[in-house]
């Protein structure tokens, strides 16, 4: 298991206890899944009998396979305070907050989610793309909760997204870079 996973494991009921309802619930159904077991059911091409959450996990790991296939196979050992914006994120955590956002996406849980992906696809920005620059204000906000042991920030979450709808991608990893501060 990764040490960023498993950081994510251990800090579980603090985030579950301060997201909405119906996020809690998917990401507490990520958080008990064996995302190496997806892994190896999608390098042996074997997903039709996948349902359910397991295809959608599997389905964003085919997405991003070119991107983090080394990674998928050996993941580092280093902790999530370890990593930096150079080195990326852990490719099983950016997996999970794949699946987080394209679930708020559908569950229509986070009004701001909403518009904020409307405004970006009117701006021409690819889906996979939208979802990544969600993916920004999500992990900035998780980081708080594994490392510094903070509660999810819930109402920051749907801050961030209702103050970056009408940013360009650009301004967003601007705030990004600044902390969204």
């Amino acid at each position: 298991m990764s040490a960023v996973l498993f950081h994510l494991r251990q800090n579980t009921s603090q985030l579950i206890k301060n997201m909405k309802t119906e996020t809690d619930k998917i990401l507490d159904q990520l958080l008990e899944k064996d995302l190496y077991v997806v892994w190896e059911q999608v390098k042996s091409g074997e997903l039709d009998h996948l349902d359910g959450l397991d295809r959608q996990l599997a389905d964003i790991m085919l997405e991003h396979k070119d991107i983090y296939y080394e990674h998928f196979e050996n993941p580092r050992e280093e902790s999530l305070e370890e990593c930096s914006a150079e080195d990326g994120i852990d490719p099983y955590m950016h997996v999970i907050i794949h699946t987080v956002i394209e679930f708020q996406l559908k569950s229509g849980d986070i009004a701001q989610i909403d518009q904020f992906y409307e405004s970006m696809r009117q701006q021409k920005i690819l889906r996979h793309e939208v979802i990544h620059l969600i993916g920004c204000f999500l992990s900035d906000l998780l980081y708080e909760v594994i490392v510094e042991d903070q509660p999810f920030d819930q109402q920051r979450y749907e801050t961030l997204l209702a103050r970056y709808t009408s940013q360009s991608p650009e301004k967003i990893l601007e705030g990004m870079e600044n902390g969204f501060e």
